[in-house]
């Protein structure tokens, strides 16, 4: 039997939700019965270093020098050479796109008569962030997978074809795998998040409520990388404003140095505008890390008055005052929660036999 050929494309594999979920997926495929390729459409992240081998990797060019100004200035199409390039090699069957933000591929599948899947991890806010026609490539997809129930409730109302809902979910086997343990209490409460530098994860207002709360023993950090953007800049701008020194970020550079940060923590407060699911949230609860989430959608599928609070309101004094009121109860008090170990709501394994069926049955 012949392998099942799958190209996939996603942004950057920088270690966030979407990002993760990719990975996890893919390194479970057996390789005896796939043939992957991974398409990265913007700068290298971390997780490609932990890529296994057997696994074919692209990065599209994104930095042209003066040939390919002029190559493109006489009507050269520079990213259709380089997907064509691609294709010619792998010969795949299956173009597989993961998010909103590489959609802009799909426009180009037609010619190679593939069957293309588009994973989103997006909520419909994000349509506005595509143009017309890329995201009318998207609701042309043979196949939709959503992230959540939620994603899934927002893309149906809007697309005709085969639509499937995989749930995200964390690989509790790998971070049992790193046996993690925690360190020596530290004087300062640490309260952390993580996710990519944007107005989406609002990170604006993670350093809002650190500067609500400087006069307590908090520290916060945050998890991930700057982001190249007028927001990115904004945040270093206001940082700079501020100088705090209960804030830090923190861009770890491994999967080991991640999970550390969060099994020390205190707390995981999501800031978030707007969650289809929350994987990191997930993480934190399964490291026995209680969980604070703006109600933005998806912590509200698993978050609870057993593993956390969600906060119904985005003011700044009411966040601080929630948060600064659940450290008092809960984590000075010693009155954590049992979370270690607790039934996860979304099981890996589960969610992966599911996906490896789609892939299987798309392939016929």
């Amino acid at each position: 039997m012949s392998k099942i050929k799958v190209l996939f494309f996603t942004n950057n594999f920088n270690r966030t939700g979407a990002e993760v979920v990719l990975f996890n997926l893919i390194c479970r495929l057996d390789p005896n019965q796939f043939e992957i390729g991974l398409v990265v459409t913007s700068e290298v992240g971390q997780l490609i270093s932990e890529l296994p081998r057997h696994i074919d990797f692209y990065q599209l060019k994104i930095k042209y020098n003066l040939f390919d100004k002029i190559q493109h200035y006489f009507g050269q199409d520079l990213l259709s050479k380089q997907l064509s390039e691609i294709q010619e090699k792998g010969q795949y069957s299956i173009w597989y796109v993961n998010s909103l933000s590489p959609s802009f591929v799909l426009k180009y599948a037609k010619p190679f008569a593939v069957t293309t899947v588009c994973h989103i991890h997006e909520l419909s806010s994000n349509y506005s962030y595509l143009s017309d026609e890329d995201f009318l490539h998207v609701l042309q997809s043979d196949v939709v997978v959503s992230c959540s129930q939620l994603v899934f409730d927002q893309i149906v109302k809007g697309y005709n074809g085969r639509i499937e809902i995989i749930n995200s979910a964390i690989d509790t086997v790998y971070i049992d795998g790193l046996n993690l343990n925690r360190k020596n209490k530290r004087q300062e409460i640490r309260v952390v998040c993580s996710g990519s530098i944007s107005d989406r994860k609002g990170t604006d207002l993670f350093i809002g409520v650190a500067n609500q709360l400087k006069e307590k023993n908090y520290k916060f950090i945050w998890l991930g990388q700057y982001s190249k953007t007028g927001y990115g800049l904004w945040i270093k701008q206001i940082l700079e404003k501020l100088g705090l020194s209960n804030f830090e970020f923190i861009s770890p550079t491994t999967q080991l140095q991640y999970y550390t940060e969060i099994i020390n923590a205190d707390l995981y407060f999501s800031s978030s505008r707007e969650e289809s699911l929350g994987l990191a949230m997930m993480e934190a609860l399964y490291l026995g890390v209680p969980v604070i989430a703006l109600n933005s959608g998806g912590p509200s599928l698993f978050i609870d008055d057993s593993n956390g609070l969600l906060i119904n309101s985005y003011d700044l004094k009411d966040i601080s005052c929630s948060i600064d009121q659940y450290i008092e109860k809960i984590i000075n008090t010693g009155t954590r929660h049992t979370l270690i170990n607790s039934p996860l709501k979304f099981n890996l394994s589960n969610e992966f036999n599911r996906w490896e069926v789609l892939l299987k049955s798309i392939a016929l």
